[in-house]
């Protein structure tokens, strides 16, 4: 059985290779892409605290890419408290 979904993508400053919300239709979460460095830009935006999904990107000690996802009620908080840990 499928079901069929909608996904409207958001670009900031029109940059596809920066910031970038989705929303998937029938779901009142969201999907962020936002670098570490422009945390503090998503931070200001009213929606920044909302539900959501978020992917943590990063390298092992062996220089291996890593990927960590993650969903939160709060996604802001659960990123600041993610930062304060050194394996990101």
């Amino acid at each position: 059985m499928s079901f069929d979904k909608t996904i409207q993508m958001y670009i900031f400053d029109g940059n596809p290779n920066g910031r970038i919300m989705c929303e998937l239709s029938n779901w009142n979460g969201r999907v962020y892409k936002i670098s570490r460095n422009e945390l503090s830009q998503f931070a200001e935006r009213p929606d920044a605290d909302n539900t959501g999904v978020y992917f943590l990107l990063g390298k092992d000690e062996n220089n291996v890419d890593t990927a960590y996802i993650g969903e939160s009620e709060k996604i802001l908080t659960r990123l600041r408290q993610h930062l304060k840990d050194s394996f990101y």
